[in-house]
């Protein structure tokens, strides 16, 4: 077997067939999950859904019309009851809801989950429990949910359309309902074997094909192999006229097959959907042109109910037959879905995405998505080790993302106890104990980026495989840096980790000197600061945290080279103190409906002044101290004591200004670390005087209880993190009786008693940016 390497040109992945090109030539550590759901670019967490995804061209966008990448996992229940979570015995919403957050912590925005029988049974008996609170769980996780219908035998099409519309008109307007897919992997028998409306029967069930092709099996000789070889492959439904076309139906597609088979062969730079494409395959145009056909009635009927009771919802199918993938007919779905587990090869990889190529340039106005894709950890003889895996998928991630498609699901999140294929229970981003795989970190810093870079840059430096299995790559773009090496070194990082295993470096392009690196493996991470940040000045000290918040140890060489050992499964974000301009002194903008403020030098205008006086204005928030500027994807504005964060998504709602989260930033860590006054208390019933709240669990009582209540409540300071203690307030050196929230800190003043400056908030917008080094 050759060693010689295949590589990817930087500027473009090219033709996938050169890829397939040098494949021919060349191929004959796990960290506990963190249960914060709050991502690497922001204090945010996952918002519920708002908002319908729809298609436009190629893309898929969100309801402001920005891009949206699908970036979904498939589900099947929790660890211990794949296939069975919808039986009584079974459904545990607990656990399904400790799924779906781990599913939003590591950066997917989407789940794919199936009708099965037990769910159908109550969908006829017009009973939604289940099916609502699966759907409720994955709303407030900010999950979108991919629906996938009949995932259970049902020849007739009449039957299936009335659930499909049932289903339909129940979740019609509800945006966490993403869409539907049709059928779970529909095969050639199936299509046309199906039971059609009269007014649909398809050419597949006609005669016209044995006009064309001649018989392979005569009306006899079908009826004997009905009755023996071919006992369970023959629907019972069907007489022996249409059981004659049916088995002569079966013998042509074996024979296309078997051609396609062979032709791809013969050509190493192919797939089978060339063999389409190809002038060799003209014989089988009759035959592909009847499937099509067939393929459109079936989807009409399916498709057509389902639009009657919520019309523009997005539908779809996953196909995993290329052959059938390929039908034009596809064209008037939602959007395109293909399924590939091509198993841990360096040529499978490069099929796949040659497959994915092809037909995103076949379907050049409609969203492709790699509907299932993943590698099991168990090839069905070893054990494959985790870092193998993540890589293939981190590839697949990265192509996808990179090259424009629509999005993917992976194949799946929990692994599977109780299945009896070592290889099918072993595909899941979470291993049998629920804990991540290294494929879980990988794709969750891969997600991140996207979720911050809506529009889709960067590509492939290099792809390639020595020994036929195990892959090798580095993938960049304009703010990122993805790659496997042991020990890659370039002019501004230098990363050398323990083994081969996915590592990540990526920063947002807001010029504020923020840096993330995760790994799946233990590394040294080298980082030239100068090189990443021009305009960061040697002499400013950055700051490296944890997750958690807790600060981690460097060394700072040549007064720009900061060095550091980083554990995999942590995402390490490195600041490097730059200031914005956006908090240098402004002149006063001369645009209607701005307010200007001298004492800060800083202007107020379009909807975060809206917001600023209808809220309570100077003495909630106090003076503007920047102006408006990109954040972590957000257009903000920093106030003393807040930061707005402007969120298109939500035009039109009570939620499109949002406050930050900056009482959990400042205080971050101090839980973990164990102060008695972060610590959750027992629970309690609720009285006028002293609330509960067990979404935190802390309680709100006295000055500060009245206070919240009428200055804005949930909406403005989020819930109590803490319960009431002494702490010096770092304006002024002063010790005062605080209370964190989500949003803000409640300050005692009985200086001031019986004024309204006897409770105010804490300077936190002031406290944050300080922390920050953008003012002094």
């Amino acid at each position: 077997m050759s060693l010689k390497s295949f590589r990817v040109p930087v500027f473009a992945f090219l033709a996938i067939s050169l890829l397939n090109l040098f494949l021919a030539s060349a191929l004959s550590s796990q960290a506990a999950l963190s249960t914060s759901s709050r991502s690497a670019f922001s204090d945010t967490p996952n918002m519920p859904v708002s908002g319908r995804i729809s298609a436009r061209g190629n893309e898929l966008v969100d309801a402001s019309g920005a891009h949206f990448f699908l970036a979904g996992v498939n589900y099947e229940g929790p660890t211990d009851r794949a296939w069975a979570m919808w039986n009584n015995d079974r459904f545990d919403p607990q656990l399904i809801n400790q799924d779906l957050a781990k599913a939003a912590a590591g950066g997917y925005n989407s789940i794919r989950i199936f009708v099965q029988s037990a769910l159908r049974d109550e969908i006829l008996a017009n009973n939604w429990s289940k099916l609502d609170k699966v759907v409720e769980l994955a709303h407030q996780n900010g999950l979108r949910v991919l629906l996938t219908m009949a995932d259970y035998y049902e020849p007739d099409l009449s039957k299936l359309a009335s659930i499909d519309m049932s289903v339909a008109r129940h979740f019609a307007g509800n945006d966490t309902i993403l869409g539907y897919d049709l059928r779970n992997e529909p095969q050639f028998s199936d299509l046309i074997s199906a039971i059609y409306p009269a007014d649909k029967l398809p050419p597949m069930q006609t005669d016209s094909l044995l006009r064309v092709y001649g018989e392979r099996l005569s009306q006899s000789a079908s009826e004997n192999w009905r009755h023996t070889a071919g006992r369970n492959q023959v629907p019972d439904y069907m007489n022996p006229r249409q059981a004659y076309i049916y088995t002569n139906l079966l013998r042509y597609y074996d024979e296309f097959q078997s051609d396609s088979g062979n032709w791809v062969s013969g050509h190493a730079q192919a797939t089978a959907l060339d063999y389409i494409n190809s002038p060799d395959s003209a014989k089988w145009k009759p035959f592909l042109q009847a499937l099509d056909t067939t393929a459109q009635n079936y989807i009409d009927v399916r498709q057509g109910a389902i639009q009657l009771a919520d019309p523009n919802r997005l539908t779809t199918i996953g196909w995993n037959r290329p052959e059938l993938m390929r039908l034009p007919a596809n064209a008037s779905l939602g959007f395109v879905s293909l399924h590939r587990f091509p198993g841990d090869s360096a040529g499978g990889l490069a099929e796949t995405l040659s497959m994915l190529d092809h037909l995103k340039n076949f379907y050049s106005g409609k969203p492709v998505v790699m509907e299932e894709f993943g590698y099991s950890n168990w090839n069905g003889k070893d054990m494959v080790p985790p870092v193998q895996t993540a890589a293939y998928e981190s590839s697949v991630w990265l192509f996808l993302y990179g090259r424009g498609y629509a999005g993917g699901f992976k194949w799946m999140l929990n692994n599977f106890t109780a299945g009896q294929n070592q290889y099918e229970n072993n595909f899941g981003l979470l291993d049998n104990n629920s804990q991540p795989k290294a494929a879980y970190y990988s794709a969750r810093a891969i997600l991140q980026l996207i979720s911050a870079n809506k529009v889709p840059n960067g590509d492939f430096m290099r792809l390639e495989s020595f020994d036929g299995v195990t892959i090798s790559y580095s993938w960049s773009g304009s703010n990122s840096l993805f790659a496997n090496n042991k020990d890659y070194r370039d002019s501004r990082f230098q990363v050398t980790t323990q083994e081969a295993a996915p590592w990540a470096i990526w920063w947002p392009n807001d010029g504020q000197g923020q840096l993330f690196f995760s790994t799946t493996s233990p590394a040294h991470v080298s980082l030239d600061l100068h090189g990443v940040f021009p305009a960061w000045k040697p002499g400013i000290r950055p700051f490296l945290n944890a997750e958690d918040g807790s600060g981690i140890n460097f060394d700072l060489s040549n007064d720009t080279v900061i060095s550091f050992n980083a554990q995999p499964g942590t995402i390490y974000t490195l600041r490097t103190p730059l200031k914005p301009p956006a908090f240098n002194r402004a002149d006063p903008l001369q645009i209607a409906a701005n307010t200007y403020f001298s004492e800060t030098g800083h202007n107020l205008s379009n909807i975060f002044k809206q917001y600023w006086e209808k809220h309570g204005g100077l003495a909630i928030y106090g003076y503007p101290i920047s102006e408006e500027f990109m954040e972590n994807g957000f257009t903000v504005q920093y106030f003393e004591r807040a930061r707005f964060e402007h969120h298109p998504e939500f035009a039109g709602t009570e939620h499109e200004v949002e406050l930050g989260l900056l009482g959990n930033v400042v205080t971050a860590g101090r839980k973990e670390a164990g102060e008695a006054a972060f610590r959750s208390i027992a629970p309690f019933n609720s009285s006028p005087t002293n609330v509960y709240f067990a979404e935190t669990g802390h309680s709100l009582k006295g000055g500060f209880k009245q206070y919240w209540e009428t200055h804005g409540g949930l909406a403005q300071f989020g819930y109590p993190i803490t319960e009431e203690f002494a702490e010096v307030n770092p304006a002024d050196g002063k010790t005062y009786t605080v209370q964190y929230f989500e949003r803000n800190r409640f300050e005692w003043h009985p200086e001031h008693a019986t004024t309204p400056s006897e409770f105010e908030l804490g300077l936190l917008g002031m406290q944050v940016v300080k922390a920050k080094g953008w003012l002094s």
